[in-house]
């Protein structure tokens, strides 16, 4: 018969604290997100809904739009973690085809997030 604290036991205490962190991360991923911002893009003539279509499909996407003006596309985004932004923008928004630049706001209150 196994003894609690043994390798082939069930430690209570590493359960436990698993539980914790997957419930922790649940809320702050997924009820918390941290950061919230608006990337506002200057788009190559004609390939305002390809880029559309790209941003879409990109699940930190939360709403995007082609609008008149200065700027071609606002894209809202929602990161867990303020620090996913660089690399959030270097490698998923920057690349894509048609973009000629970006400016970001980062948004000082949301009223949609909790």
């Amino acid at each position: 018969m196994a003894q609690w604290g043994g390798n082939d036991a069930l430690d209570l205490n590493r359960v436990g604290l698993y539980a914790f962190q997957t419930l922790f991360k649940f809320i702050l991923t997924d009820i918390y997100p941290m950061l919230s911002a608006y990337i506002l893009i200057e788009a190559e003539a004609g390939k305002e809904r390809s880029i559309l279509e790209a941003l879409n499909a990109n699940e930190n996407v939360v709403d995007v739009s082609i609008v008149y003006g200065q700027y071609d596309i606002i894209a809202k985004i929602v990161l867990t973690e303020g620090d996913e932004l660089p690399k959030f923008m270097m490698d998923l928004i920057r690349p894509i085809e048609g973009i000629r630049g970006t400016s970001t706001l980062l948004s000082a209150f949301d009223p949609s997030r909790p």
